[in-house]
């Protein structure tokens, strides 16, 4: 008999479950509080504009593991467009003069050159550190799966970005943007306007983001967020999985401890082998669980 999976949560990570339960032979049911599928992965349309809340730019839109993992899930398929903006950001500063953060590297230094030349050293810097970035290989492999020569590989191809991750990986990106010792009060200025209030962004996750525009492999898929999770939900469908919703999980069950089903606000009851949270961790670990599996780590991460 197939194994039977109850998914509580119906966004990016339950539909992503819920395809690859269908097809390594389990029989899922999405449990969706909402009426539609997508989570915080939506958009709504208001006189004649869309309003997307969730997708800006998507890693993997071009190639690569994350790619790989849209189109298996049918996030996105043969008809679906990406755009590729041009810049990853155009910022109005309090002057009402613009700094415009280019796509393609290679123009934005000559951009930022142009605006300070006398920093022309530790324009290139950076820029060649977001070069480097882009040795950076992301693993097919599940980490079960991968070998010594897998990781071998790996640090072979990466190494002058594992290099960046070691220096600069718990560096703030004010802190990274002062190290470069710009002289420019305007540059300064420019570069310090991003990181505010971005104190806690890595100099490491700036710098990714910016190799994946030029690669043009952080796109946009027309259409934005609510296509793509319909298009997953139909995914979803298409392999037998069972999609409800206005079904919010009250509680989990458990026998022992072991979790063996859910009851809903309205009262029914569900029972399955297994049980995915794919929800709000909170409402899961205080609400659903009632508290009693809550580990320091947890209790630490929602105290800070």
């Amino acid at each position: 008999m197939q194994k039977t999976v109850i998914i509580i949560g119906g966004g990016v990570a339950g539909l992503s479950s819920g395809i690859y339960g269908q097809l390594n032979g389990y029989s899922t049911e999405i449990l969706e509080m909402h009426s539609l599928p997508g989570g915080q992965c939506t958009a709504w349309d208001r006189k004649g504009y869309t309003f997307d809340y969730c997708i800006h730019w998507l890693v993997g839109s071009s190639f690569g593991p994350f790619h790989d993992i849209w189109k298996e899930t049918g996030a996105l398929d043969e008809q679906t467009k990406i755009w590729n903006p041009d810049t990853y950001v155009t910022m109005r500063m309090t002057n009402g003069e613009e700094f415009i953060i280019y796509a393609d590297i290679d123009r934005w230094e000559q951009y930022l050159v142009d605006l300070a030349p006398e920093d022309g050293k530790p324009i290139a810097k950076m820029c060649n550190h977001m070069r480097k970035m882009s040795t950076m290989q992301l693993f097919e492999k599940p980490s079960f799966q991968r070998n010594v020569l897998d990781y071998a590989r790996f640090m072979v191809k990466s190494g002058p970005a594992i290099r960046l991750f070691m220096k600069y990986g718990k560096m703030s990106l004010a802190d990274y943007f002062k190290k470069l010792d710009f002289q420019s009060k305007l540059l300064k200025e420019r570069l310090n306007g991003i990181a505010v209030g971005m104190e806690d962004f890595s100099a490491i996750a700036f710098l990714f983001t910016l190799v994946w525009f030029s690669q043009r492999n952080a796109g946009y898929p027309l259409g934005g967020s609510m296509p793509f999770t319909m298009r997953m939900a139909e995914r979803y469908r298409s392999l037998g999985g069972v999609f409800s919703g206005r079904s919010r999980v009250e509680k989990i069950i458990t026998d022992g401890n072991r979790a063996v089903g859910v009851r809903l606000a309205d009262g029914t009851l569900k029972y399955a082998d297994y049980v995915i949270g794919a929800c709000d961790l909170h409402a899961l670990m205080y609400d659903m669980l009632d508290g009693k599996y809550i580990t320091p780590k947890i209790e630490k991460a929602f105290a800070e």
